[in-house]
């Protein structure tokens, strides 16, 4: 029983957990992985960091012309991944927008990589093994995401993996 506590103490911070959804161009809308960030509180520098550990907890192909968009969401501990999913979608719009982000949201950071840099995130998987990619947030510079791409060996798309964020500690 005390791992599962100690799990829990590294999935939220002053009784919120962090969750990232995508945005699919595929289907039209907004997923929300049901797996937690881990969670590490960073005091020296004054940041909360979150991190999925495991490449399966996310992993999504990119053509060379789509665009990604993701937003991690701090919402209250005990608010469920379906809901968050389904109230994302609500408002029908004919894209994606920071707008789809629902009002009980308590911070959310909305990261998007243009149909340029998706390009040229193909043409380094290409020539690497893989690498990691780091965006900030449109509406908060000070957030940021880094994720993992690899090349997929099966055809000419990239794998994006394996996010991480870091954001400010509220002082």
């Amino acid at each position: 029983m005390s791992s599962m506590t100690s799990t829990d103490a590294h999935q939220q911070y002053n009784g919120c957990k962090f969750v990232f959804a995508y945005y699919d161009d595929i289907d039209f809308c907004w997923y929300v992985q049901p797996r937690r960030f881990l969670l590490t509180k960073c005091e020296i520098k004054h940041m909360l960091l979150g991190q999925f550990i495991q490449s399966n907890w996310f992993k999504k192909e990119y053509t060379k012309n789509s665009q990604a968009l993701f937003v991690v969401l701090k919402v209250k501990i005990d608010c469920s991944t379906k809901t968050i999913e389904k109230d994302m979608n609500s408002l029908k719009n004919p894209f994606p927008s920071f707008y789809d982000i629902p009002p009980y949201a308590i911070e959310a950071s909305y990261f998007a990589m243009p149909r340029d840099i998706m390009t040229e995130c193909h043409n380094k998987a290409n020539e690497d093994d893989g690498f990691k990619f780091t965006l900030r947030a449109r509406n908060n510079t000070l957030d940021k995401l880094t994720i993992k791409i690899y090349k997929n060996p099966l055809n000419y798309n990239i794998l994006i993996t394996l996010p991480s964020f870091d954001t400010p500690l509220n002082i």
